[in-house]
Order: structure tokens, then sequence, then C-alpha cells
């Protein structure tokens, strides 16, 4: 995303350009995704390439990432969103594109059988009932362009997390309260709990919880990078219970009817509960990046999830 010149040449050399990102037009992650997409959309109308953006979200955008979501989307010969909240959004804002919506495909996400009990059968600990935690650090968002940062907060050059002294202090009582959360469920119900990675950029989260924990051996971390869709898959619909803030963990674990809980963290996450009736009872706020630096917004918003957890 960050040589535009190259976006131009690959929508020259096409015949069609197909884009596809679940968050196309919203700038929670961070505006240089959002303005790669953009690009690429402006090119393929410019050059006369049809173009069509697939199964998208929109959600919050800045004035001026609202203007410009605004003029160039309105371009794109097809505009399919997966679920018709995204679709009432972008007519809102004013976009004339056509717009279709559909279910996310991942409702339908087909294992295969070799990977069904997996988990009971490498971690023998799982077979009295697992509970799993698909956390984000929200306070890391949204990713910012700069030439040069701290290693740790390096996404991928050139793109870094956001940083603060509040926002540190946010993260480190997000996870102060996942691993008390992790302890509770271990000792009021004697199941295991599995940290859940979607994502790689998870893994240092996960990695804090479960040094954090006073039960660490009743615990283990799962990351997308080391087992892949199938093997994600199965564990997530093979859980008792999940707490997430990861869309896709929500998605994928539905197909199987797993209870879950939700911690904010975009629209995306928020929009699916509201669809399938669980945002009222089951969804729970923590507030912008930052707010949990303070020890009370923590409390409370951890007290709400072991609420939920517990009824």
């Amino acid at each position: 995303t960050l040589f535009f010149g190259a976006f131009r040449r690959l929508v020259r050399e096409s015949d069609l350009v197909l884009l596809v990102e679940g968050s196309t037009y919203m700038d929670t992650w961070g505006s240089p995704l959002l303005w790669s997409f953009l690009w690429a959309s402006h090119c393929a109308a410019k050059l006369g390439k049809p173009c069509m953006a697939y199964a998208v979200d929109a959600g919050t955008l800045t004035p001026f990432n609202a203007a410009l979501a605004r003029r160039v989307a309105s371009r794109t010969g097809l505009i399919v969103t997966r679920n018709r909240a995204a679709a009432a959004r972008l007519r809102e804002l004013g976009v004339t594109a056509p717009i279709a919506s559909t279910a996310d495909n991942a409702f339908t996400f087909a294992v295969r059988d070799a990977d069904r009990g997996w988990v009971a059968r490498e971690w023998p600990r799982a077979a009295g009932g697992v509970v799993g935690l698909a956390m984000v650090d929200f306070n890391l968002f949204p990713a910012v362009m700069r030439p040069w940062g701290p290693k740790e907060l390096c996404y991928k050059w050139p793109y870094y997390f956001s940083s603060s002294p509040q926002r540190a202090r946010a993260g480190t009582m997000l996870a102060r309260g996942y691993a008390s959360l992790a302890d509770h469920v271990i000792e009021s119900t004697g199941t295991a709990v599995a940290l859940i990675c979607m994502e790689q950029l998870d893994e240092t989260l996960a990695a804090r919880v479960h040094r954090l924990m006073r039960h660490p051996e009743s615990a283990r971390v799962f990351s997308a990078r080391e087992h892949d869709a199938s093997r994600m898959t199965c564990l997530l619909r093979s859980l008792d219970l999940l707490v997430t803030s990861r869309y896709h963990a929500a998605v994928l674990s539905l197909a199987a009817g797993v209870p879950q809980v939700a911690v904010h963290h975009d629209t995306r996450l928020a929009t699916i509960y509201e669809d399938v009736g669980l945002k009222e009872k089951w969804f729970v706020n923590p507030g912008p990046a930052g707010s949990l630096a303070g020890g009370f917004a923590a409390l409370r918003l951890f007290k709400d999830v072991r609420g939920r957890v517990d009824a």
C-alpha cells in the first residue's frame, strides 16, 4: 500500500480489478489501507477497467476519508457488502455505485474431516472443555505510516502501530484483565482456556496474558500463523464458550452454535452481533482506544465481561 505507481501498472495490465478486503470502506485500521483501495478504484475508472469490490464492510470514516470514499467508490462497477447494514452506511454516505449484499461465506466454511477433534488429540487438557479468548489489543490502532519507529511497533514497514504512554498503560490493563478472566474461568469451571490469535499480530497480547495468568498450565496459545483455516475453525467450533474481539472468530464459531460474548473492536463485530440478535445482551463496548489506562475503566469492562461469561 506504499507503491501507488505499482497499483496503477497492475490495474493497467489487468482485464478485471477485484477488491477483496473486509475493511475496505473504513479507517479503523488506518487510512493507508483505505487509500490503497480507493486508488485502485480510481485507476480502474480512469483506465476503463471493470472494477468490483467484493464482500466488503463499511464503518467509521474521518470527514476527509468520507468525502474521498463517496467520490471514488461511486465510480466502482459493483460493490458487494457482507451485510445490509454496510450497504446502508455506504448509501447514507452518498455512494451511488450499484450495491448488493450477501452473507459472509465464512459461515459455510467446510473443514477437513481429519481435523475434527484435533485439539483434544494434541492437548489432553482440552478433554474437560475449552473456553476461547480471541483477543485484540485495540490500543494499537490505527496504524500509521512513518519512515522509522520502534521495531516492536512495526507491523510491516512503513506501517507502525499507534503508541503513547496512555495507550501502553491501557494495553497493560487489557492484558491483566484477560489474565484474570482466564484464571476465573479455570477456577470456577475447571475448563481449559485457549488464547486464540486469529492474526499474527494478536500473538504479543496472547503471550502477555499467558505470562500473567496464575494457571498458565491450563491455557495454551493457538495462532493462525501455525494452524491453517481448517484447524482454527475446528478449534473455534469445539469451544464451550467464546469471548471475542475478532469478527471471523465470531462468524466461524456461529456455525456450531458456540455461545459467545463480544468485546467491541470495530464496526464489523458490532454489525454481526446486531444481525444475529446478540448485541443487546452479549456485546461489551470498552470505549475508545486508551480509555482503559485508568484502573476503574478496566475493572468495569472486565466486570461486565465476567458477568456475561458467568451467565
